[in-house]
């Protein structure tokens, strides 16, 4: 539907409802006993939701008093305002605080819950004021969440920005609509500023505006299902630094976007293009694929870079340099792997069916533990959803185990800890267990999916390990991954991986692969330490930047990532640095292949590049390692240290000791010679281990009982 500018509201919502992103029947309610979740209607502060009054003062007293990860709920209604809403701002350094965490403005739809600028608010199109303000300054903005609302700016106020989202390393805007309802305001949806990302935002509509989006975001922003519609100027004008938009709807005559510098663009309509304009204008580093236009003079027009794209309205992939190998068989394009569609869970109306651990717990002195009363609710038979409210840590001693009818485990901004260091969430397969689960708002638990069933993580700290066969989807995450299963599929959009230990061979931080697929879209990377280990299986990363700050000293000869006998390829990778001592990363990929390695350095590349290959023609055609002729298998004993394993195999295998949740405890790389050796795997405590013997063409494992010799 092409809605063409109104001044009338009518008109807006008609247009609104007619975009290419549908109207969802949002009803986000949550229960009241004990949730820990701030009403704004309810007292004490009983805020005007019928349009009569200005709300703006009391709604930024309330998001400011509340400068913790909380939500501050908004129910259905309009909330009229004058001035900027906002949270509490992170200028200079904080006022040398460690920063500022939250909170999580949440409304109950998008439809239904409305802040609304009054016409006339903000006229000085000299001095930019947005509606919604989430942070500013240095990147110390944490954890920040605008959801399920609509900003709607009135007529005259060409000053006025819809929202200005920001936040820092992880934080979700999600089912936003930005409108204006003239031709007047500035910009819909502003990313600058500050030390801007990474952070996220899905399922936003940008109606009217002169700009639809502006971005210079020095750590990267991620965008999943953006629709823009009738701007004046253009639709999308990254500035400078890191943007990634998978899922781009464009209906305007003007350029879809303006790239000024690094930007991932997958999976674009862009139609109702002039035929004297061009749906794309980058001047910078660019990858493209999938990209639909109607219209336009053509898909794409180019500068500075060294491969002009095609003259076409459409556009298969679009590189803006040439591609970079190590070895003469890869492939010249990325690994193309099926581009996933995140699913959802409906929300949970019916309160009834909600469980509260605080609630679980009990009273009187006859109080369950925090993991028995998780536990209990999550073997309910009536029981959908879980809620683990802010407030206080919740202490998972052990494994929780997810095998029953739950679908949507929701922190209400809550947290875990494990005081034993053995507490994980742990997804199986169990008869009449839900065939999706969804875990959100939550930070400090190992989640572990080692079933068949749909996994979704999303607004996330800590650890996820995928050993099953079923698809494991990640949104704005700051985590560690791992991924074992030979059948396992895992996406991820807005990964931020922060883990800084010096690169070593049995290293797990940030991504640790050796089977299955994983696709990432939007990797932000930070201090030193290899980011990517991909020893198996297939991974396609498209957007990638690394932050170098003061620990990134002493870097020669440390790589950024390594790939080992596996399918890999990352596309649009950049990286930028913080501090007079600080050193980019010489080493941008070390690829090994058969018993071959070799570097992609910076003398080759630059500091960053437009795609990697490491991936072969095909997989058959990877040269056989130099030592295939060696017997394969292993075999171990309990020892005071841990489990020790004598092996013969293959040189470029590894050896994964695993404990029984399924997490990974410790890797080990074959050396090239000898043909056969002997390592000790520390295992803490007596139990039951899988050690497990991979290499590129074989996979042998066998449980063992520390304290009980196995044999081979």
């Amino acid at each position: 539907m092409n809605c063409r500018k109104s001044g009338l509201m009518i008109a807006v919502i008609l247009c609104v409802a007619g975009s290419s992103i549908p109207a969802s029947a949002e009803n986000i309610i949550f229960p009241r006993n004990k949730a820990n979740i701030i009403d704004v209607t309810r007292p004490p502060y009983n805020i005007d939701k019928t349009g009569a009054t200005d709300v703006a003062d009391t709604l930024t007293k309330i998001l400011k008093a509340n400068n913790k990860w909380v939500i501050i709920y908004l129910p259905n209604g309009t909330y009229r305002v004058t001035k900027t809403v906002s949270f509490q701002l992170c200028p200079g350094i904080c006022n040398g605080s460690a920063g500022l965490t939250g909170p999580i403005l949440q409304g109950q739809s998008r439809a239904g819950t409305v802040i609304k600028l009054d016409a006339g608010s903000f006229t000085n199109a000299s001095a930019l004021m947005p509606v919604i303000n989430t942070g500013d300054g240095v990147a110390q903005n944490f954890n920040r969440g605008l959801h399920n609302l609509t900003v709607l700016v009135g007529p005259n106020n060409p000053g006025a920005v819809g929202v200005h989202w920001y936040s820092n390393n992880e934080g979700l805007m999600s089912n936003v609509n930005i409108i204006a309802m003239d031709t007047t305001p500035s910009c819909g949806l502003d990313l600058t500023g500050g030390e801007q990302g990474p952070c996220g935002a899905r399922d936003i509509r940008v109606q009217g505006f002169k700009i639809g989006v502006k971005s210079n975001a020095l750590n990267s922003v991620t965008l999943y299902r953006l629709s823009i519609e009738n701007q004046i100027l253009y639709g999308v004008y990254n500035q400078s630094n890191f943007l990634y938009i998978d899922s781009l709807t464009s209906v305007n005559m003007v350029p879809a976007v303006i790239n000024q510098g690094d930007l991932a663009l997958i999976r674009a309509s862009l139609t109702g293009g002039s035929s004297q304009k061009y749906g794309i204008i980058s001047t910078t580093r660019l990858y493209s694929r999938a990209i639909h236009t109607e219209g336009y003079k053509a898909a794409c027009s180019t500068s500075v870079q060294k491969l002009p794209p095609p003259f076409a309205s459409d556009l298969n992939e679009y590189i803006s340099d040439s591609v970079r190998y190590n070895f003469p068989n890869s492939i010249k394009h990325s690994l193309m792997l099926p581009l996933p569609t995140l699913p959802d869970v409906p929300w949970e109306t019916d309160t009834t069916k909600w469980a509260n651990i605080e609630v679980l717990k009990g009273g009187f002195g006859l109080q369950l533990s925090d993991l028995a009363a998780f536990q209990k609710g999550l073997d309910s038979a009536s029981i959908t959803t879980i809620l683990i409210p802010f407030g206080k840590d919740y202490n998972l001693t052990d494994t929780a185990w997810v095998r029953g009818k739950t679908q949507r485990i929701v922190g209400g901004a809550g947290n875990f800890t494990s005081t034993t260091g053995l507490g994980a969430i742990v997804i199986v397969d169990a008869p009449g267990a839900s065939p999706v689960v969804r875990i959100e708002k939550l930070l400090g638990a190992n989640i572990i999916n080692r079933s068949s069933r749909t996994v979704i993580v999303e607004s996330y700290l800590g650890e996820i390990d995928v050993m099953g066969s079923g698809e494991t989807y990640i949104f704005d995450a700051v985590l560690r991954l791992q991924a074992h299963g030979a059948q396992a599929r895992t996406y991820a959009w807005q990964f931020n991986a922060e883990c800084c230990a010096q690169y070593n061979a049995a290293d797990r931080n940030n991504l640790y692969m050796t089977d299955g697929d994983v696709w990432i879209f939007g990797w932000k990377g930070e201090g030193n330490g290899t980011k990517v280990h991909c020893y198996g299986g297939r991974c396609e990363v498209l957007g990638f930047m690394q932050y170098n700050n003061t620990w990134n000293t002493a870097m020669a000869g440390i790589p950024l990532m390594v790939v080992n006998n596996a399918q890999f390829t990352a596309a649009c990778v950049g990286q930028i640095k913080f501090g007079t001592t600080t050193e980019f990363y010489d080493v941008l990929v070390r690829e090994t292949r058969g018993g071959q390695t070799l570097d992609m350095d910076a003398a080759k590349t630059g500091t960053g590049y437009a795609l990697f290959s490491g991936a072969s023609v095909d997989k058959a055609e990877l040269p056989a390692p130099a030592s295939a002729a060696r017997s394969f298998g292993f075999r171990a004993s309990s020892s005071g240290a841990g489990i020790r394993v004598e092996y013969s195999a293959p040189a470029g295998g590894r050896l994964l000791l695993i404990g029984m949740n399924g997490r990974v405890i410790d890797a080990r790389d074959i050396p090239a010679t000898p043909p056969v050796g002997a390592c000790v795997l520390p295992a803490r405590a007596n139990g039951i281990y899988i050690i497990r013997l991979t290499t590129l063409a074989r996979i042998m494992e066998k449980t063992v009982v520390k304290a009980a010799a196995i044999g081979r």
